[in-house]
Formats: C-alpha cells, structure tokens, sequence
C-alpha cells in the first residue's frame, strides 16, 4: 500500500505544480500547461521555504506547520476556482491537446517515466548516502511532533536545531508529508520524489530545446534524450551524474543536476523576449527556494544568473532589465546573510 500511495502522491505533487503555476496572471504564462507547470515548480518551494522557516525558528509543533500548510494549499485552489477559472479552462484545453497521439511524445513521456522508475530503484537498492539526514531527520520530527529538534541518530530530544542546516526545509517539507498523509520518507524520497523531479529536470530540458531549436518538437525531444544520456554516461563520484544518478532526491542533488538547468531555461526565456516575463519571474522564485534544497544555493545560483544573463544583457544593450538581474539575485544574498548572522 505504501508503494501505491507513494505513487498517487506523484500526481499529488505535479498537480501542485501546476496550481502554483496558475497563481500567475496569464501574461506570463500564456495559459500553457509547461509553463504553468515550470514556474510552479519553483514557485512552490519558495511558498514552503517562507512559510516552514520562521515556524522552525520559532520551534513550533511540526503538526501547527502541517495543519497550516494543508490550509494554504486549499486556498490555493479556491483563488484558482474564483479567480483563475480561464486560466483553468484554457489550460485543461492544452492538455487535451499535448495528450493527443503523438509518437515522439509517447516516447518522450516513456523514457522519461522510465528513468525515474530506474532511478528510484538506484537510490532504493544502491544508494545510502546521507539516508540518515534526509529520511531519519523527517521521520524523528514526525515522532516528536518537532520541526528537527530530535536528532535521528540518538534519539535524543534537543532544544536547538543544527544550526549548519537551519534554512533548509525540504526535510521539513518530507516530514509534513508524512504527517499529512501518512507517506514514510522511505518511500517519499525514495520513489516519490525522485520520479517528480526526473520528470521536472527532463521538462526543464524540453522546454529549454523547444527554445534553442525554435518550436521544433522533434529536436527539443532528442535534445531532452541526448542531454540525460551525456549526464549518465559522463559519471564521476560526488558529481553532477553522481547526484542525479543515485542521489536525486537529496537537496545538494537537486542544486548540482536540476536548478542549474531551470535557471537556464529561464534565462533563455529572457533572452528570446517572448517569454521574459516568465524568464524573469521563474529566476526570482528559483532565487527564493534554492535554500530549502542547499546551502550551497546561496552562491550558486546568483553566480550562475549573473553569469548567464549579463553579457548578453550589456551586449544587446538591454539596461532597462539591469534592476531585474539584480532583483533575481537578492533573495539569495539575503538567505546568505541571514545564514551568517545566525
């Protein structure tokens, strides 16, 4: 039963996607059901990161985080059935539409479901790195009704929490979970969470080729195939194929493989004009969940925006968007000096 809920709760979390992706106004998504769905990626853990940190800050009892969290996501869907029923309406009618007989689509929607199944399977029977932190952490929370104030190992209640870890929050995000619904960790990270972000890391790939090989499905279908097989065959220890491959739902992981790939996705949206206010608007909220998944988001992610956006930005003379690149950026200088001054 386990495994069968872990599985329903995929459909749970891209259907959560989606929903934070609507929050948008339509100008920036155009109602289509990829953009919806990427933006809400981001958009979701950023909402998680501001509403988790100051309740473990506070050392507030994990089930007030999990009753306040529930009641978030059910307000989300009432805005969307008061106020976002077109956006709903027109995006259902693309799904409809990306769901037609399509042999390259099928194929693409296989392989990729495929690779995550083969790669839930690496972490479950392979992979055990750091099982303690990422699985025991959720599970001692849930125990104590604590936000990570018992330490897995020894089950020892403490009155502190790690002060090295304290602005990460997909744990936390992991032990609502399985508070809320009754998923272990064992089967959320493990099954649950690596299919969802193998299936966000390849759509992140086939929108970024849809851009480079301007709308030609085809391509941005091999591009997608072509990218994930150099990243698998391209393996070396504590690496980017390492993470992906055996670590993917660990959020070191999830900054090494995935949110390099989503900011430049994004920037390529910002580059290509159409879409730049989706581009701009993916970067920030990328900016503001990078530090639920790793410390190391703090620097990654400025650097890799900056780097990324402001050649062409000077070159193309663009000064007007100048403030937006700073902007992107801010949030994770905050999270930095935040984590410094604690």
């Amino acid at each position: 039963m386990a495994i069968v809920l872990g599985t329903l709760v995929i459909g749970v979390y891209l259907g959560a996607f989606l929903c934070m992706g609507m929050l948008f106004p339509a100008r920036l998504h155009n109602n289509r059901v990829l953009n919806l769905f990427l933006i809400g990626f981001p958009a979701y853990f950023s909402l998680f990161q501001i509403t988790a940190l100051p309740l473990k800050i506070l050392k507030k009892p994990l089930h007030v985080l999990t009753f306040g969290w529930g009641v978030l996501m059910l307000l989300v869907i009432l805005f969307i059935l008061l106020f976002r029923r077109k956006t709903l309406v027109e995006a259902m009618k693309d799904l409809r539409r990306i769901c037609r007989p399509d042999v390259w689509r099928f194929l693409l929607a296989v392989t990729i479901l495929g690779l995550g199944i083969l790669l839930a399977l690496n972490v479950n029977h392979i992979s055990a790195f750091d099982e303690g932190f990422y699985i025991g952490l959720p599970v001692s929370s849930v125990y104590s009704d604590t936000i990570e104030l018992m330490n897995p190992y020894s089950g020892r209640l403490l009155g502190y929490y790690s002060d090295f870890y304290f602005l990460n929050t997909v744990t936390v995000h992991s032990a609502v979970i399985f508070q809320a619904l009754g998923l272990h960790p064992l089967i959320e990270q493990n099954l649950t969470l690596t299919v969802t972000l193998v299936i966000v890391f390849a759509s992140f790939l086939y929108r970024g080729g849809i851009y480079l090989f301007k709308g030609e499905r085809r391509a941005a279908a091999l591009f997608t195939w072509i990218s994930i097989l150099v990243l698998m065959f391209t393996y070396s220890i504590s690496g980017t194929s390492h993470y992906f491959a055996y670590r993917t739902y660990e959020g070191k992981a999830v900054v090494s493989y995935l949110l390099p790939v989503v900011v430049f996705v994004f920037a390529l949206a910002v580059y290509y004009r159409k879409d730049r206010g989706w581009g701009w608007m993916g970067l920030i909220l990328t900016s503001i969940c990078g530090a639920a998944f790793s410390n190391t988001a703090f620097f990654m992610i400025p650097v890799e925006i900056a780097t990324v956006l402001t050649p062409f930005l000077l070159l193309q003379k663009r000064w007007k968007e100048i403030p937006l690149l700073a902007l992107a950026c801010v949030p994770s200088a905050a999270w930095a000096v935040l984590y410094v001054m604690r």
